[in-house]
């Protein structure tokens, strides 16, 4: 488990493995937020296994991983599309945050459908960045 530091407290876990962090913040940085648009919001499993139900639907999608999903963090990519879902090491799997990035509106909206027809809860929030400014 590999710790951070917070600023008023405790070092809390935050990634199972030095890999996942690594993986995370490169591919939030370089993936996620280079797309014009982007949603974050929650993924919820009533199975509670987020990444077990959710990694099957990526793929029928066409998106891929560039490293092999934890119970706690899960990237995915394909030419259009980039997201990341995870969660605390000591938080429930069943609840992931997840950060979705994309060209258009239409498409992140498509893949957010899937994943809510595919049994899994999805919350959005509104976008917190827009890449082009």
């Amino acid at each position: 488990v590999v710790l951070c530091s917070a600023l008023d407290g405790p070092a809390l876990p935050q990634y199972e493995t030095f890999r996942e962090m690594l993986a995370w913040d490169c591919f939030v940085e370089h993936r996620v937020q280079s797309k014009a648009l982007s949603r974050s919001g929650t993924l919820s499993d009533e199975l509670g296994d987020v990444v077990a139900r959710l990694s099957p639907i990526m793929e029928r999608m066409g998106f891929t991983s560039p490293i092999l999903p934890g119970k706690c963090c899960a990237l995915y990519q394909r030419a259009d599309a980039a997201m990341v879902a995870s969660c605390a090491p000591e938080d429930d799997p069943g609840i992931h945050f997840f950060l979705l990035g994309g060209g258009d509106e239409a498409s992140l909206r498509k893949v957010l459908g899937v994943l809510a027809t595919g049994g899994l809860e999805v919350k959005m929030e509104e976008s917190e960045f827009d890449a082009s400014g």
